[in-house]
């Protein structure tokens, strides 16, 4: 589960503007642009996939115009540093509830009829108890990416959250909206937290 960022374009020359800037500052970085499935040495014209490691682990990479990224293992300083080139280049997306927020209702409407149509009353209680965990899940998901969790706690929920997605698949399916704007939402806090004078000229 990683931060992520929605752009209205693939920017190929910001994304390696960012690369060099970290080079510049001392980090040991490597980029990866591909066409397709085609990997480049640059960028140019066609390419719609970029990723940006550190020390061979992946820190940032997107795909078309949506954006994921990577930060556990760096140190407060280099991760100051990081959020201040994203907010710099404006690699980060206030996130939108709306759609989410209605197709996570209709989840819960859905689970209810079809939980309580069915025959076999523990059958309907597996559908309850799932929706629960996993309606569980993304107010603690919601509250890590406020960062008001732990990320111990919010792993102990990630297994609950797993759970209750597999037990009521296909229709758990709608509420991966509003779980892509968690994730949008923990970056977008992290980043509007960078002060002014963190920024990089």
């Amino acid at each position: 589960m990683y931060d992520q960022y929605k752009t209205n374009s693939f920017d190929g020359i910001t994304l390696q503007g960012i690369a060099n800037d970290l080079s510049a500052a001392g980090w040991n970085v490597k980029t990866v642009w591909k066409k397709g499935n085609s990997k480049r040495e640059t960028y140019g014209e066609g390419v719609n996939f970029f990723q940006l490691e550190k020390d061979g682990k992946w820190v940032l990479r997107q795909v078309k115009n949506k954006g994921f990224v990577r930060m556990g293992k760096m140190s407060a300083e280099e991760e100051r540093l990081f959020l201040s080139l994203l907010k710099k280049n404006m690699l980060y997306s206030k996130p939108e509830w709306t759609l989410g927020l209605v197709l996570t209702i209709v989840y819960a409407i859905l689970i209810f009829f079809i939980g309580s149509s069915r025959d076999m009353e523990s059958v309907g209680i597996v559908l309850f108890v799932s929706a629960l965990c996993l309606f569980g899940f993304l107010g603690l998901a919601y509250m890590r990416s406020e960062g008001k969790l732990s990320a111990g706690l919010y792993r102990v929920s990630l297994v609950f959250g797993i759970i209750g997605y597999a037990l009521t698949a296909l229709s758990s399916l709608l509420c991966l909206p509003v779980m892509n704007s968690i994730f949008r939402n923990a970056l977008y806090t992290k980043v509007k937290a960078v002060k002014t004078q963190d920024i990089l000229p």
